[in-house]
């Protein structure tokens, strides 16, 4: 029994009391006292059997019994050692109840619960024998709390998930995440069973207690990681639309006071409520023009304010890419996007029918809704500006979720067309007619529009006045019509003079169509240059497959199909707004028309000079193939070509012109009769791209036939095979994760040479993004800024070949590569020799399936060991890579005595390294217990106390770890190893041999634990014994060789990390002034560290050391790397009396030819020599003023000081004097 101020019995009743406080919720746990005995969990089970056997559902609940009977033994054992209170006895049996009340919902989840308990139950231990084996020992009772802990740790994990409010909507796609931790406890209770043996010391069970805290927090940091990753990558994949921008924008467009009317209206505000089921669709009708969208906006916004507000901005521009399954692809992720429950149920959706299959999509989506606590708003604006068929079916769709989800609303915005009104003429709804109820917000707009501009303008009280009476009646004239009052105010806008405004404003226009028509008559009597320029770029905006930029139509403008030279004119910003008027805007950097209605304009046959869609195409299709046949493509430049051509500006048009071409030609072919003639202006272009991008390397196949360029054939069977070929490229990248990297195999697949040349501008132009595009950056105008200023402020394009972000990009490398890193299938088969081993899948559920599929998983901890046959010996191998993979460690165990006879050194490690970058501590110890590391020296013993000298070097397994950043493992292995690891001075060598990996870990926990054994191997051995006399230098000098410190460019935080190292182990001391001497010029190699340099100063090196005459100075490297760091480097080598004559016999460049020297006042504002002068005069001033040591800590930290602050150059070029 227990004694008074038992700590035992005070930790049961904590563990109690720390239950009590999660569950919190005083019905739940009042209902759990009630059971205080396996009977009451009985009498329970007997009454649950009867009401499932009423319902024609009876379930196995014989399968429970082993559970039950060990925790009536366990419950016994804490009688006879702790005093076991009703409370502890409650905690025991009540979540039994419980937990099989809640499950009987659904069989499914009923099964799980039984099936879960079952394997508890014959994980834990006879604690019958408990009491034999121990005796008195007074450590039985911290053991049996071990046991008590991961009991209600069981219920606790089981709780959270069945207490979620609608589980049962998910419990499919949840409920692995829960049974993978409860997999945790139950490893945790068959580790505590091996400590109910009579030997069993205090520090054993002090680790357990330790473990079992650090397997639970690292399966909820890494399941929770592992998730994110999981349902970003599927969202990379699937590329659903954004429309944040889009709602972003036009929230900022709105004029405030509009709109107002809505917010009133009944039938909006039954909309929002919802308890109407009749109420629960909202269409908002109206003419085009009418504000539609910026409606759409209030209606977002009020529906936030209660519960999740999806939204949908469709529009014309990307009609031909927009479907129903791309617009409920895109609010599932939304949807998803702030819930981590949510993302777990995408997870678990099969991607392949997701990506594919609307019928899953909506499937997915109406389970997401199901999963909300809360009301969910779906917001659709612009129906009518999508295809007739897609927006019918995405209306049927929508009406269909809107029927059998309580929680759904939907309010859709669109003109009043016959075949929606058709769609939605069974459906219970409010109709708003917008432009009915819009008047007043329309005055609103023009009054306040008019005001702003009056307040700009220069001009009499009486023109004020009289401005303001011209636009009285706008409002009115508008008819409920937004857009013709904007259009009538851009023209003011763009007008020059009095006289001008007020012939405009006096005669207003009947209708949009005539508001249109003036914009047009301007734009016709342009002179016949500005005319043309004008009308080929509203035919490009109107045939773009993906919106122009600016800049790209600009370089467009100057594409000669005649030119190959690719020589851009001088150019001047365009002008938009004044070639082409107020019809056209820039939204995210692409110009588009203010409205769909533009187009339909000014394609209209009705108008005389009206613009050829199908002309325009042929234009743009011809610009694009000239441009890519122009000599900046072609394959054989070189590097400092193309770094030319970059800062020339000469790829401003690549991205769109290798994107779109393709798609154009297709468009200009597919419409015409298969007998109809093809263009000659196309003809020619095309066997222009023929002739000169044909790749010789090509490897690729067509695998059928392409019907949209079968009208080709006839004309041109040469150009017909290319462009078949193409297509099928684009088809075989739409599929895949190619990314634009030299030596890729995928380049050979393009029929053209333009993916070579691609890569390579990639790549050239990412090198020449080096700076930050910080203020100093711009006035130095370096080569990242210059080209910024050319490309736009995001040119950090994504690398993979068929990424939307590969054209529109990212402002900085950090956004990039965090965008990319979702493009990366982490989930890797486990069978080396099978294709998706490097390959991946973009989640958990698509590498299980495949396993399962093709590599015949078998769940072994699920079968009783007795029935299973003897597995084949060509199944072992891989087997194991699976189960190890999987962290299965039962199934591992029983399986390594089938593969000891078979077992090969070479595999072992592999399956080694295998767990040493996944696997659970556990999983690592058991096989190191196996002795699958003895062959090359991790053969350590952990409870069996067995010890050899190892006879390898456990190096790359350590590596293995740091490097997938297995932190229970490295802290792990490197403990047993500073137990047991015997040579003399092993464990040192060992930590030396890691440290570059360390370092490029960028992990402070891997920094840590690499640290802690550094300083037990350096107790463990006297450093004279450790290193011996001799080699005491050269030891030192590894943590400072070159190989080490050129991991540490450019991540402070490494440089950091190492100098703390080399002052804490006192590195520059025990190396002496030679080898410090040759770590400075490694310094000026590398990461040009002042810091750095100032401490190797300090221990004896010399500033211009070198090994011979034939080898180069620290001074000599820093002059030639043209960089903000680099100058600085060598400005303080100078203040510290560097020589800048010094030459290496063996280079003929001298320091001030390098070409670091030579552009260092793009730098520092000075000349090399106008440096060196100033350095040797500011030493020499500063060093003149009394006895200073020039390698003491002050006078370098002032040199540093100066080095690092450019306030000693005035804007002219004069020096301050800083030398006091």
């Amino acid at each position: 029994m227990a004694t008074p101020n038992d700590p035992i019995q005070a930790a049961f009743e904590t563990a109690v009391l720390k239950f009590k406080n999660d569950v919190n919720d005083a019905e739940i746990y009042d209902k759990i006292s009630q059971a205080t005995s396996v009977d009451h969990v009985y009498k329970e089970t007997k009454k649950l059997q009867a009401e499932q056997a009423k319902h024609g559902h009876l379930r196995h609940l014989s399968k429970i019994d082993p559970y039950l009977t060990r925790l009536n033994d366990y419950s016994d054992a804490i009688g006879v050692f702790v005093q076991a209170k009703p409370d502890i006895l409650a905690l025991i049996w009540g979540p039994i109840v419980l937990l099989l009340q809640w499950a009987n919902v659904l069989k499914a989840s009923f099964d799980a619960v039984v099936d879960t308990m079952a394997e508890i139950g014959n994980a834990l231990p006879e604690f019958k024998q408990a009491a034999l084996l121990f005796g008195r020992n007074d450590r039985i009772g911290d053991v049996l709390l071990l046991f008590f802990k991961e009991i209600i740790e069981f219920y606790s994990i089981a709780f959270r998930f069945f207490r979620l409010s609608r589980w049962r909507y998910v419990f499919e796609a949840l409920w692995p995440k829960y049974r993978n931790k409860i997999k945790v406890v139950k490893e945790n209770v068959e580790s505590h069973t091996l400590l109910l043996r009579r030997d069993t010391q205090s520090e054993d069970i002090r680790q357990q207690h330790e473990l079992r805290v650090r397997a639970l927090e690292h399966f909820d940091i890494t399941d929770s990681t592992d998730r994110r990753q999981e349902y970003r990558s599927i969202m990379t994949d699937v590329r659903p639309e954004r429309y944040d921008d889009k709602l972003h924008w036009v929230q900022s467009r709105v004029c405030e006071g509009t709109g107002r009317w809505l917010l009133k209206t009944p039938a909006f505000t039954e909309w929002l409520d919802g308890s109407d089921k009749s109420k629960r669709c909202m269409w908002l009708q109206g003419i085009p023009g009418s504000g539609k969208t910026f409606l759409s906006t209030t209606a977002i916004q009020s529906a936030r304010g209660r519960g999740k507000a999806l939204f949908i901005f469709l529009t014309y521009t990307l009609a031909d890419r927009t479907s129903a399954l791309s617009v409920f692809h895109s609010l599932i992720f939304q949807l998803a996007s702030q819930d981590e429950m949510l993302q777990s149920v995408v997870c678990q959706s099969s991607l392949e029918v997701l990506r594919n299959n609307l019928e899953a999509a909506e499937k997915l989506l109406s389970n997401l809704v199901l999963a909300c606590k809360e009301p969910v708003y779906i917001v659709v604006d612009g129906l009518d500006e999508i295809g007739e068929a897609q927006r019918c079916l995405l209306v049927q769709r929508l009406m269909t979720l809107l029927d059998v989800l309580e929680g759904l609303r939907v309010c859709m915005s669109s003109r009043p067309e016959a075949d929606l009104k058709k769609c939605l003429a069974s459906q219970p709804k409010s109709t708003l007619r917008v432009d009915a109820e819009n008047s007043g917000s329309i005055q609103v707009y023009v009054n306040t529009w008019t005001e702003d501009w009056l307040r700009g303008c220069h001009a009499s009280g009486e023109f004020k006045s009289e401005i303001r009476r011209l636009l009285s009646p706008l409002a009115w004239k508008s008819k409920g019509m937004f857009l013709y009052a904007n259009v009538v105010l851009k023209c003011v806008e763009f007008m020059d003079n009095i006289s001008e405004i007020e012939n405009e404003l006096r005669v207003l226009p009947e209708s949009l169509n005539a508001a249109y028509e003036r914009i047009f008559q301007r734009i016709s009597s342009l002179d016949p240059y500005a005319k043309t320029k004008a009308c080929k770029i509203l035919g490009w905006i109107a045939c773009a497959p993906t919106p122009l930029t600016l800049r790209e139509i600009q370089h467009a403008l100057t594409i000669r199909t005649e030119d190959r030279e690719g020589k851009l004119p001088l150019q001047i910003n365009l002008q938009l707004d004044k070639v082409c008027g107020p019809i056209v805007e820039v939204v995210d950097d692409c110009v588009q028309f203010v409205h769909f209605t533009v187009k339909e304009y000014i394609s209209s046959p009705r108008l005389v000079e009206c613009i050829d869609i199908w002309e325009s195409t042929l234009s743009l299709a011809t610009c694009c193939i000239a441009y890519l046949c122009q000599e900046h493509h072609d394959p054989g430049l070189l590097e400092e070509e193309i770094s030319e051509n970059a800062l020339g500006g000469k790829y401003v048009f690549h991205e769109y012109a290798t994107t779109s071409w393709l798609e154009l030609v297709e468009r200009i072919i597919s419409p015409a009769a298969p007998d109809a003639p093809i263009s000659h202006d196309l003809i020619h272009p095309l066997g222009m791209l023929l002739e000169d991008r044909s790749n010789p390397k090509y490897s690729g196949e067509i695998e059928s036939e392409k019907p949209a360029i079968k009208a080709l054939k006839a004309v041109s069977p040469d150009l017909h095979e290319l462009l078949a070929k193409a297509i099928q490229f684009r088809q075989e990248c739409s599929a895949s994760q190619h990314k634009r990297q030299q030596g890729s195999s995928w380049i050979n697949l393009d029929p053209l040479t333009i993916s070579h040349t691609s890569v390579l501008i990639h790549e050239t132009v990412d090198s020449l993004l080096d700076c930050q595009g910080s203020p100093s950056c711009y006035q130095r105008n370096c080569d990242g800024c210059l080209l910024r200023k050319i490309y736009g402020a995001r040119p950090f394009n994504c690398s993979f070949v068929y990424c939307p972000r590969r054209r529109l990009g990212f402002e900085t490398r950090n956004e990039r590569q965090s965008h990319e890193k979702y493009h990366d299938r982490p989930w890797k088969c486990s069978i080396p020799t099978c294709e998706y081993a490097h390959g991946g899948f973009l989640s958990r559920r698509m590498r299980d399936h495949h396993l399962a599929q093709y590599h015949q998983t078998r769940e072994t901890d699920q079968i009783p060991r007795a029935t299973q046959p003897d597995p084949d010996p060509d199944e072992i191998q891989p087997l194991l890579f699976d189960l190890i993979q999987a962290d299965n460690i039962d199934a591992v165990r029983l399986l390594i005595p089938f593969w000891k006879p078979l077992r090969k050194s070479s595999v072992d490690r592999k399956l080694l390294e295998l767990a040493a970058s996944f696997g659970s501590p556990a999983l690592f110890v058991l096989l190191l217990k196996e002795g699958f590391g003895k062959s090359f020296g991790e053969g350590v013993c952990f409870h069996l106390g067995l010890r050899w000298k190892p006879t390898g070097h456990p190096g790359p397994l350590v590596a293995v770890a740091i490097n997938h950043g297995n932190t229970e493992v490295l802290d792990l292995f490197l403990e047993y190893l500073s137990s047991f690891y015997i040579a003399p001075g092993s464990l040192h060598d060992l930590c030396l041999t890691t440290l570059q990996e360390v370092l490029k870990s960028d992990s402070g926990k891997v920094y840590d634990i690499w640290e802690k054994y550094m300083n037990i191997a350096e107790s463990q051995t006297k450093r004279q014994e450790q290193r011996g006399p001799d080699g005491l230098k050269y030891t030192a000098s590894r943590f400072a060789q070159l190989s080490t410190l050129q991991w540490t460019t450019g991540f402070p935080d490494r440089v950091q990390f190492l100098l703390n190292l080399w002052v804490k182990k006192r590195i520059v001391e025990d190396m002496g002034p030679i080898y410090c001497g040759g770590t400075l010029v490694n310094v000026a190699r590398t990461n040009f560290d002042i810091d750095m340099a100032k401490v190797l100063l300090q221990g004896g090196a010399e500033v211009d050391h070198r090994r011979s005459d034939k080898y180069t100075t620290a001074l000599h490297h820093a002059a030639r790397k043209p960089t903000i760091e680099a100058a600085e480097f060598a400005k303080f080598l100078l203040l510290c009396g560097a020589s800048p004559e010094l030459q290496s016999l063996k280079s003929k460049t001298r320091i001030r030819d390098e070409n670091g020297a030579k552009n260092i006042s793009e730098h520092l504002g000075v000349t090399w020599d106008e440096l060196v002068a100033r350095t040797k005069k500011q030493r020499d001033e500063y060093l003149g003023q009394g006895n200073i040591n020039p390698i003491s800590e002050e006078a370098l930290s002032h040199f540093a000081r100066l080095a690092t602050s450019h306030e000693d150059m005035d804007p002219d070029g004069r020096e301050r004097d800083l030398a006091a």
